[in-house]
């Protein structure tokens, strides 16, 4: 119980979209002002500050359960964005951690797989290996994407729901999103360079849909390469000539998110999934 709370705790800053009504700050938005203004936020809704760490992570507790939260995810948007806005929705994390999983027949039809960056010790996270940078997750996403909660063997047990069976659904579901989801193709010098026309902050995770091939194939060609440097951020095409017109592109991309996945350059084929290499970040 105590590996999932830390987890939980831990996923918040990485996990969630950046919505909600808090006031724009102005830029060059700096960790004291985050760190001061997640602080007011958490104490005015009956969020106690427990301690602060010494790695900069702040211990609080909120219905008799006591969280561990990074803030620095929610630091890095608010540079990019001068906006403290991803304060708001941290703190809403926190209150809503004891209900981010509703029932199984409520839950199914919002599981999907999410692409998130490797991490060596997750836990009993239900997740698969992509790439040595990138890592299929089973997740849970609120109908609004305002949540995202990663799914672990306690969580399916408690649905009582097996892996295969999630992983089924999820599949499912995800094929089912990008189905509905537009694709752009912008040309350049007589290339095309595609996209998705979506908000969404599943962009990313569509490159392993099953059904990817069928929906870009007629768009841009295939096999396509694929950059995917942070959760809500797509980039594919068939001509190796657009790679090192990306790279400046993926870098700011990858630095600045909240959410970064892979700085690497992705080969989606008939074969499966591979990196052919990785845009320096310095």
């Amino acid at each position: 119980m105590e590996l999932l709370r830390y987890l939980v705790a831990a996923a918040l800053g990485l996990l969630l979209a950046c919505d909600g009504s808090a006031p724009p700050y102005a830029k060059d938005v700096n960790a004291d002002d985050v760190r001061s203004a997640f602080i007011r936020e958490a104490e005015s809704r009956g969020v106690r500050i427990v301690r602060s760490l010494p790695d900069g992570r702040i211990v609080v507790e909120h219905a008799g359960t006591e969280l561990t939260v990074s803030l620095e995810n929610v630091q890095r948007n608010a540079s990019r964005d001068g906006s403290l806005t991803s304060v708001r929705s941290l703190v809403d994390s926190i209150l809503n951690v004891h209900s981010a999983f509703p029932p199984w027949r409520t839950a199914q039809s919002r599981i999907f797989v999410s692409a998130e960056p490797s991490i060596a010790d997750s836990g009993d996270v239900i997740r698969k290996t992509a790439t040595d940078t990138v890592d299929r997750v089973l997740v849970y996403i609120a109908e609004d994407e305002s949540r995202i909660s990663w799914i672990t063997s306690d969580r399916l047990h408690a649905w009582s729901v097996t892996a295969d069976q999630a992983w089924r659904i999820a599949e499912q579901n995800t094929a089912a999103m990008l189905r509905e989801i537009p694709v752009q193709v912008e040309p350049i010098d007589g290339l095309k360079l595609g996209m998705f026309d979506s908000d969404s902050v599943m962009k990313a995770s569509l490159v392993f849909s099953s059904n990817f091939k069928d929906i870009v194939k007629p768009k841009v060609g295939w096999p396509v390469y694929v950059v995917i440097p942070c959760r809500d951020f797509v980039y594919f095409f068939s001509s190796k000539e657009l790679i090192p017109r990306v790279g400046t592109t993926v870098v700011r991309e990858y630095k600045s998110s909240g959410y970064p996945i892979t700085p690497d350059v992705l080969l989606v084929s008939d074969r499966g999934v591979e990196p052919i290499g990785t845009f320096p970040l310095e």
